[in-house]
């Protein structure tokens, strides 16, 4: 009697949104904001997590937009704390990569801010959408 299994890899992400607390133009300071991406994948997977640039982009800029004022409020994401490494989509340079465990899933925080420098848009409501990928 022959016996055989196939096991394939196989990986699924989720993500939770990104927002940032109300802030007012000119007030000083960044305003920063987390969101976790939450990877489940089959034990020993390596993986590379991709973010393009979102709906609004303007050359590598992030861009959240107000579409009643028409107008844009740039944003980054980032892939550590310090907020010194801009996610992005170019695999092995801006990208999140690893070895998926066994045993449950692998959290990973994305760093969000928004410049003080760049807060002296208009009172609105902005947002923006990003295509978060992973490759495996």
């Amino acid at each position: 009697m022959s016996i055989g299994a196939e096991v394939a890899e196989a990986c699924s992400i989720e993500a939770t949104t990104m927002a940032f607390p109300i802030t007012t133009p000119g007030g000083g300071g960044n305003a920063t904001a987390t969101a976790d991406i939450t990877l489940n994948c089959s034990p020993g997977v390596d993986y590379d997590i991709a973010m393009d640039n979102g709906q609004h982009p303007q050359g590598q800029t992030r861009n959240m937009f107000d579409p009643v004022l028409g107008t844009y409020l740039p944003y980054e994401v980032y892939t550590n704390a310090k907020m010194t490494a801009q996610w992005g989509d170019r695999s092995g340079i801006n990208t999140v990569s690893g070895r998926s465990r066994r045993g449950g899933a692998t959290v990973i925080t994305a760093y969000g801010k928004i410049k003080s420098t760049t807060q002296t848009a208009r009172s609105g409501k902005y947002s923006d959408y990003v295509v978060v990928t992973v490759n495996f």
